[in-house]
């Protein structure tokens, strides 16, 4: 059904004034929350006039969001890291009154390193969590001398070795290189088995936190300014972090 302008708009205000929450007032009403939150996102951009009908352009990208509500999507999964995309979804559609799809968090945590390592659990979330921060930091150089392009800085550093560096070039400091070093070790010991204990809950939330910490940090280094390359970017982070380890 197509409503008439007057309608949406008589809808908007039923909704902001009603006493119940927006969910309960839209089932009530019989829309749906992605159709009002639509018509409310184009009211607040453009006034009553913005609710008439306007036929989609045929070069419009239906899936793309702004960066501000990219920003704040990806800070909700950060902050709420125990609640899937659809959780998160809903969540976001609830507390900012902008509709977005499961679909959409999936692709903006894919894109962050979140989607696999903030929604495991136990073991599997530690895991992840580690793999998070190498794929964010690490380069296949630091493994294959032969992918090494000279000059190679610094030399001789082994691979764990430049991990810490970038982690404490990128946070600022050496006692999160030293986390991860012990990270690295409380994996690498219970992958060859020489573990014979679970990893504890405090381990976990070390892995999370350092985990969130780079993701965070990360983000604000691609908005401080442009990056020439990944390459480059993380060997600046070397060069900053080497001397603090």
């Amino acid at each position: 059904m197509r409503y008439p302008a007057t309608e949406k708009l008589e809808i908007i205000r039923i909704v902001e004034q009603s006493h119940l929450p927006a969910k309960h007032t839209l089932d009530q009403l019989g829309i749906a929350r992605r159709t009002f939150y639509r018509w409310y996102d184009r009211f607040l951009e453009g006034g009553p006039e913005a609710l008439a009908y306007r036929p989609s352009a045929p070069s419009r990208v239906w899936n793309r969001i702004p960066p501000a509500i990219h920003d704040q999507i990806i800070e909700l999964a950060l902050e709420q890291s125990e609640l899937s995309p659809r959780e998160l979804a809903v969540r976001f559609t609830d507390e900012k009154r902008y509709f977005v799809s499961e679909a959409t968090v999936c692709r903006l945590l894919k894109a962050h390193f979140l989607i696999r390592a903030f929604l495991a659990e136990g073991v599997d979330e530690f895991l992840a969590h580690i793999t998070t921060i190498e794929a964010a930091l690490g380069l296949r150089a630091d493994y294959q001398k032969s992918s090494r392009v000279a000059p190679d800085r610094p030399k001789g550093m082994r691979a764990t070795n430049r991990m810490r560096g970038r982690v404490a070039g990128l946070l600022g400091d050496r006692s999160h290189a030293d986390q991860y070093a012990q990270l690295f070790d409380i994996r690498s010991a219970f992958l060859h088995g020489r573990a014979m204990t679970d990893i504890s809950t405090q381990e976990q939330v070390m892995a999370r936190s350092l985990a969130r910490q780079v993701v965070e940090a990360l983000i604000l280094s691609t908005q401080s300014g442009q990056i020439p390359s990944r390459k480059d970017f993380l060997d600046s982070l070397l060069d900053k972090g080497a001397p603090l380890i």
